[in-house]
């Protein structure tokens, strides 16, 4: 089998954010998680361990557009100390189990009867855990998100981002704001980081993110509602009448872009096929949402099967 980095961190970092210039390159673990189904695998990686101790390990696949997600949760960690808190170097053994507990379209599995066979000490980022005291000595303590019967999933640059499916329904969270702040300034910016947070949001649509050079972020998220009418696919929101936002029809005899009417779609958007595949039958779109505000270029982007089931939040080839 041959393993390359994965990496492993607690819900509680939440990794990197985009906007603030980082990124992190997910790496391929298994060649083929058909092949390795039900058969016993040892991951190594760097485990990153925080005030919670939950632990989730995600990783990209070589093929393009599949996933393969593994996760692993166990309260295993103990009397942690939190001036303790440091990175580990990790090796976790147990039996891959191929199933459906990632983002849909994707391979996923957990690792059945997973023990810790080994952990070893890895020198300590100290801009991090710096910030990490800081914000605890300020009651600003890293929280998970609280998913209210919604699933956690993360995007290509692992941003997590929620998803709930009710009938023809679905609703998304996704990040909508962003506010960084550096260890060089972060005393100075603790008072006007208090002040951004919403109590009733923090833990539920707005979580603090520290990455592993001591940035720490200020993370607030959106909600995007998806309705089913008929063969087609809405964007609804409940100020505004719903607007026509998908429908595969839109694509046939190689055309790559559509604009709508507003009868369709209250605002005209142009809706352009980035690209188009065909996973386990059934044909996905990426499409990117354009148009214009106050002269200047608006655009988000989803992806969507054939059956209008919502797949992921922006793409994930780049």
């Amino acid at each position: 089998m041959k393993l390359n980095r994965i990496v492993i961190a607690a819900i509680a970092i939440l990794l990197v954010v985009q906007s603030c210039g980082s990124k992190s390159e997910f790496q391929k673990v298994l060649d083929s998680p058909e092949e390795f189904h039900t058969r016993e695998i040892e991951l190594t990686g760097i485990l990153i361990i925080s005030i919670e101790t939950s632990v989730i390990i995600m990783t990209t696949h070589s093929k393009a557009d599949e996933a393969i997600w593994i996760e692993f949760s166990e309260n295993w960690l103990g009397d942690y100390a939190f001036d303790q808190v440091r990175d580990h170097f990790i090796k976790i053994k147990g039996t891959f189990d191929k199933d459906s507990k990632g983002p849909e379209g994707e391979y996923a599995g957990t690792l059945k009867n997973a023990m810790i066979v080994a952990v070893g000490d890895v020198p300590p980022n100290e801009e991090r855990l710096a910030a990490l005291r800081l914000l605890r000595e300020n009651n600003l303590e890293l929280k998970k998100l609280h998913l209210d019967g919604f699933q956690l999933h993360f995007n290509c640059d692992s941003i997590p981002f929620l998803k709930k499916t009710t009938g023809d329904t679905t609703r998304i969270w996704t990040t909508s704001e962003e506010s960084c702040y550096y260890m060089d300034n972060l005393k100075e910016d603790i008072k006007p980081l208090k002040k951004s947070i919403h109590p009733e949001k923090f833990g539920k649509t707005q979580y603090i993110d520290v990455n592993e050079n001591g940035r720490v972020s200020l993370v607030t998220m959106h909600e995007t509602t998806f309705v089913k009418r008929n063969d087609s696919l809405y964007h609804f929101n409940r100020f505004i009448k719903p607007k026509l936002i998908f429908h595969p029809g839109m694509f046939i005899d190689d055309r790559k872009s559509i604009k709508l009417e507003k009868k369709y779609n209250y605002k005209g958007d142009s809706i352009v096929l980035g690209r188009s595949w065909v996973d386990k039958g059934l044909k996905h779109y990426y499409i990117i949402v354009m148009n214009h505000e106050d002269n200047e270029l608006t655009q988000y982007s989803f992806t969507f099967d054939e059956n209008l089931r919502f797949i992921y939040w922006e793409d994930c080839k780049n």
